[in-house]
């Protein structure tokens, strides 16, 4: 989908996915408790992360922001993914979680946005049953 960003699949995929997982769990979406979540290791102004959380369930969305002045560092990609974030790390919540956009899985505590962030730019976590 990131080689053909200009058609749209990739924009169309993070929507769908987060739809699906809005209309699974909306008691996390209609008044869940907000967490902002904040990046250490270099990059912290270049990520915004935020949990929400209610009913024992939790929703992890973790985006770039401002990192079109250090795309040198993703070259040759134009996108920012893994080794991209360098040493950089974000702070989870505890408990067991899937990438919905990626169908990767991840413990909480701290995790690498190397890691995160290595195959997709932006992550969507959902608490594992």
């Amino acid at each position: 989908m990131l080689e053909t960003l200009a058609e749209g699949q990739a924009k169309m995929h993070v929507i769908l996915k987060g739809l699906a997982l809005r209309k699974a769990h909306p008691q996390v979406f209609h008044g869940g408790k907000y967490q902002a979540l904040y990046a250490e290791g270099g990059c912290e102004e270049n990520v915004i992360a935020f949990s929400l959380g209610a009913g024992g369930k939790t929703v992890i969305a973790v985006a770039p922001r401002l990192f079109a002045r250090t795309l040198e560092r993703a070259a040759p990609r134009m996108f920012p993914i893994g080794e991209f974030w360098g040493e950089s790390v974000l702070p989870l919540p505890e408990g067991e979680f899937e990438n919905v956009l990626t169908g990767a899985r991840h413990a909480g505590g701290r995790i690498s946005l190397s890691i995160l962030l290595s195959e997709f730019p932006v992550a969507l976590l959902a608490t594992r049953p």
